[in-house]
């Protein structure tokens, strides 16, 4: 995918554009990840979901790709280890 559709899907799952607990427009959630995607392959943040907050991803394939997913973990200990991976950085 594109790094617009990621953001649009990520932002269509957010509970009304809440991210890192702060209320984002879906042009500011894309700007921000635009330009935090042009120092890192990876993006990890904090998505507010309907069952509550979740870390999660944004990858880019490989260096100098133009291709793009996302990553939502699928239980809370794995949410955790996000959240390690980020403190660790």
């Amino acid at each position: 995918m594109t790094l617009r559709e990621v953001v649009n899907q990520v932002y269509d799952l957010s509970v009304d554009g809440y991210f890192n607990r702060i209320k984002f427009t879906k042009q500011e959630f894309s700007l921000y990840v635009w330009r935090m995607m042009r120092t890192t392959n990876k993006l990890i943040f904090e998505i507010a979901l309907p069952d509550g907050w979740w870390y999660m991803s944004i990858n880019r394939w490989n260096d100098n790709s133009k291709q793009y997913d996302y990553y939502i973990p699928d239980t809370k200990e794995d949410s955790e280890k996000l959240y390690q991976e980020l403190v660790i950085r």
